[in-house]
């Protein structure tokens, strides 16, 4: 299945490396920094927070060649929404993984980056503070 996904915010303005360095996972909530670098020199961090999640997962990104393919992905955001194809509905999992979230609605949210990338399970769309 093919990825479809839709821009949400995080616009980097360099060309340079971008990387996810931090990621806590507490009962107030998942939060996510985002550093983009331009000549090796951080010159943008985002802060994404998730009030709940059901879950993540972290990723290199020379494992997600299937996203790299995606047009979209391509753009200088580190935010999006999966529309379709992604982890919880396009990707083989075990029998019966995500069924929950496929039954209630759970959206899914893509953090990328040229590192790191973040594949997140919320129903709540995330806020994005440039810090």
């Amino acid at each position: 299945m093919e990825i479809e996904a839709k821009i949400i915010g995080g616009k980097r303005t360099g060309k340079g490396e971008s990387d996810i360095t931090e990621i806590s996972d507490s009962s107030s909530g998942l939060s996510i920094t985002v550093d983009a670098f331009n000549s090796g020199q951080p010159n943008e961090k985002f802060k994404i927070f998730f009030a709940s999640h059901k879950g993540f997962r972290a990723i290199e990104e020379g494992d997600l060649q299937r996203y790299e393919k995606v047009e979209i992905f391509r753009q200088p955001y580190c935010v999006y929404q999966i529309v379709k194809g992604g982890w919880s509905n396009g990707e083989v999992c075990e029998p019966d993984m995500l069924n929950v979230v496929k039954l209630v609605g759970i959206r899914e949210w893509f953090i990328a980056t040229t590192n790191l990338s973040l594949t997140v399970l919320s129903a709540s769309e995330p806020t994005i503070e440039n810090v």
